[in-house]
């Protein structure tokens, strides 16, 4: 029973520490690419004027096709084993 306890204890801290690691790294993701994407349609939201809303629809559409390349990853696997 006691092991039983200590294993939900551990799994919830293990949930609560990585959920907030996933989520920091959604908003790292998506503020690089926020970043990369004003950079790369600079000039049609540079211009003066009204913005042209289709074009820069169609440069978001041409950006988010690309997929951006995960540079670090790791696999996280858990065995539990009763021997009860």
């Amino acid at each position: 029973m006691a092991a039983l306890i200590i294993s939900a204890l551990l799994a919830s801290a293990v949930y609560l520490i990585e959920g907030r690691k996933v989520g920091d790294t959604v908003v790292h993701r998506a503020t690089q690419a926020a970043g990369l994407f004003s950079v790369y349609a600079s000039d049609l939201m540079n211009q003066p004027g009204l913005p042209d809303r289709p074009g820069i629809q169609r440069e978001l559409e041409a950006f988010a096709s690309v997929q951006m390349v995960e540079r670090a990853g790791r696999f996280v696997s858990v065995r539990l084993d009763d021997l009860g």
